[in-house]
């Protein structure tokens, strides 16, 4: 931003970010600190409610349905010539998502395994590798169902 915009030079732009880090760094969590730790440990911990439905649908669409061969031409083509699924969202990762992390949360609910960052409540410890297991398996379902693949 600083070269973009302001048309600074490397050097420049790096001494300027450098201070402007120093002086917006959190020092309030220095005070705070036992508190701060335990809420992005707890939050660190329990992200694989996040990244487990992403990473299914990634997986099955590069390893299964795409058998490790992308078209990198229809990739970076924009509209229904690339890779435009139904007006350019792919209902079957969609789904596979938003249904993956609602068995999540009943899974760790019964399991008793969910943990609350302030009053939000994450499905943690292993529940990753459910979220990728099962988001996989639903998105080449779904991949079939909606003629995906």
């Amino acid at each position: 931003l600083l070269m973009s915009v302001l048309r600074l030079r490397w050097k420049t732009a790096v001494v300027i970010a450098a201070i402007i880090a120093f002086f917006v760094a959190p020092w309030w969590a220095v005070e705070k600190s036992p508190q701060y730790v335990s809420y992005v440990n707890a939050w660190a911990s329990n992200y694989g409610i996040l990244l487990g439905p992403i990473a299914g649908p990634m997986i099955g669409n590069f390893w299964i349905v795409r058998k490790r061969r992308y078209d990198l031409q229809k990739l970076y083509t924009y509209g229904p010539e690339g890779c435009w699924y139904r007006g350019g969202f792919s209902v079957a990762g969609y789904l596979a998502l938003f249904l993956t992390i609602a068995l999540a949360y009943v899974v760790a609910y019964f399991a008793g395994m969910l943990s609350y960052v302030g009053p939000v409540p994450f499905p943690g410890n292993v529940i990753w590798y459910f979220c990728v297991v099962c988001s996989l398996i639903l998105y080449l379902i779904f991949a079939k169902v909606f003629k995906e693949w």
